[in-house]
């Protein structure tokens, strides 16, 4: 708090160019200011809500602005902005709230605060507004209301509610199971980039469900969420090229991607790439390195792997 309370108002009537000097000068902890950022540190000394909001989460995230976030700094301006009604403000408030990030923890103060941002049509807000819906998280469990508002956040573009929003309609939780409605969201949200709803995508276009069946397309699907680290979708890339049964078959490329997840801790890849291990398929084969990955795979649990670990130390 010293930093704000350091800084001396500006006067109104002196030239936006001399009170942004004035401003600047007074504050501490900058490490670089651009000109983008130095107009939001104006503004929300001006009292404008849009910028308080963005000063908090300037202060919040630091990095090239601040040399040390602050959140108790991140906090006073993200309450500035939501006393004005602001939906940015209220939404950032709320995760602070949510989070125990510079205040003490409540879920229903998160709640009001999502809620009011929500209804002014932050997509992100609804989205959390559906999550504490879906949880019980702050209010009592409703998942129509969870699909509710999920429907908003998804129709504001939001790509993590159009993937949930597919999963409702996928396993027809809270609304009539419809594969061509889940479809449509999933692609809605694949095409933003969301690596899980690429994969289920890559999933739908592979079984046909919601959409004429396409094995390249699903490839496509699952690639580009492999490439992102998505370990379900660098598990099929593998177990596709390994068995070469819908495209080429590519045992070592195929064993590479099973590695990836694997590494990501898929515990189906581990007990895949301990199988190629063992039998020499992509790689050459090493029953030490096989017994390893079993037993990664066997401590989760996972039996096949338990079964096959017995055998090889038996």
């Amino acid at each position: 708090m010293k930093n704000i309370l350091f800084i001396c108002l500006i006067v109104v009537h002196v030239s936006y160019m001399n009170a942004q000097e004035n401003v600047l000068q007074k504050i501490k902890g900058f490490e670089s200011l651009d000109e983008s950022a130095s107009s939001i540190i104006v503004k929300a000394y001006e009292g404008d809500g849009d910028a308080e909001a963005n000063l908090g989460y300037l202060y919040e995230v630091g990095g090239s602005v601040f040399t040390k976030p602050s959140i108790e700094n991140a906090v006073f301006w993200y309450k500035k902005s939501a006393d004005q009604g602001h939906p940015e403000g209220q939404y950032l408030l709320g995760n602070c709230y949510h989070n125990g990030k510079g205040v003490e923890r409540s879920p229903k103060m998160a709640f009001s605060l999502w809620e009011k941002s929500a209804k002014q049509g932050n997509c992100f807000a609804q989205y959390n507004l559906s999550c504490a819906y879906r949880e019980g998280d702050g209010v009592e469990k409703n998942i129509q209301k969870a699909v509710e508002w999920s429907t908003m956040s998804a129709n504001g573009g939001y790509s993590v509610a159009q993937f949930d929003l597919a999963i409702y309609y996928d396993y027809g939780e809270g609304v009539e199971k419809n594969p061509y409605t889940a479809f449509k969201f999933y692609e809605m949200s694949a095409k933003q980039g969301y690596a899980p709803a690429q994969y289920y995508l890559g999933c739908d276009y592979q079984l046909g469900e919601g959409c004429d069946k396409d094995i390249e397309k699903a490839l496509h699907w699952y690639k580009l969420s492999a490439e992102q680290g998505y370990p379900d979708a660098q598990y099929k890339m593998g177990t596709l090229l390994l068995k070469g049964d819908e495209i080429a078959k590519d045992v070592s490329l195929g064993f590479s991607w099973l590695l990836k997840a694997a590494e990501a801790g898929h515990v189906g890849a581990m007990d895949g790439v301990a199988y190629c291990y063992q039998i020499g398929i992509g790689i050459k084969a090493d029953k030490e390195s096989a017994i390893k990955w079993y037993k990664k795979a066997a401590s989760q649990g996972y039996g096949p792997s338990i079964n096959e670990l017995k055998k090889l130390t038996e």
